[in-house]
């Protein structure tokens, strides 16, 4: 009886180390995958059938935001040890695009309480606000955005937009500098900053700007065309 009982404990201490091994290794790969986002990694988490993990690499890889709501949420009930607020970060980013902007900005507030370093919360977080016309706090996540990540071209395009929303036109044409400087290839910061100069009674400026657009030859080519056309006729009217 006792020779019986040893050999079913022994089985059981067995399979709880196999488990707990499975389950470190599980760990390592989704760490991995935090910091190289490597798609063949996610895939092979799901494969593991890990009941915690898998959720969320199931949520990257959903199609339909519905689905990923889920998914990160299953996720976040069960506080992982990893991953956490990259789970409220992709959250907050379907509840954004879905213009559910009450939610998406607790997640994001959630994501950088957990995460002071990730660009992507604060400028997901000043894309809400600038959602609700709150541009100062938007123009501040921008900024934060910016201080982590300097070469962060998006938050340079829309903390320019921000400031040209409270007619802070010269600061916005920097931040439009900015964005040609890291792609000269913008064809929306191009845009923009015809706009601005167009606002601020540079027609010139705004022209040669609007032309760039058009040898861009992006789906802003018509309305650059149309922009071209309205202001050469206040060019002509101001001579």
């Amino acid at each position: 009886m006792k020779i019986k009982i040893l050999v079913i404990l022994s089985i059981f201490l067995t399979q709880w180390t196999s488990g707990q091994s499975q389950k470190v290794k599980i760990e390592d790969v989704f760490n991995r995958y935090m910091h190289t986002d490597d798609k063949s990694l996610a895939k092979l988490i799901i494969k593991s059938e890990d009941g915690l993990y898998s959720l969320f690499c199931k949520g990257e890889l959903a199609e339909n935001a519905a689905e990923r709501i889920i998914l990160f949420t299953g996720f976040i009930q069960q506080k992982p040890k990893y991953g956490l607020e990259k789970a409220f970060l992709n959250r907050g980013i379907e509840y954004y695009q879905l213009e559910k902007t009450d939610s998406a900005l607790i997640d994001f507030n959630n994501s950088i309480l957990l995460d002071t370093k990730e660009p992507y919360s604060y400028y997901f977080r000043g894309a809400s606000y600038a959602s609700l016309e709150n541009y100062d706090k938007a123009i501040d996540d921008y900024s934060q955005a910016i201080k982590i990540n300097p070469d962060f071209e998006l938050a340079y395009f829309m903390r320019g937009n921000s400031l040209y929303s409270q007619k802070k036109n010269e600061i916005a044409i920097n931040d439009y500098n900015k964005v040609i400087e890291l792609n000269e290839n913008s064809d929306i910061a191009y845009l923009m900053r015809g706009i601005v100069y167009e606002a601020i009674g540079e027609y010139k400026k705004a022209i040669s700007d609007w032309k760039e657009v058009k040898k861009l030859k992006t789906d802003n080519y018509e309305q650059a065309e149309k922009l071209i056309e309205k202001t050469n006729k206040k060019l002509k009217e101001k001579k």
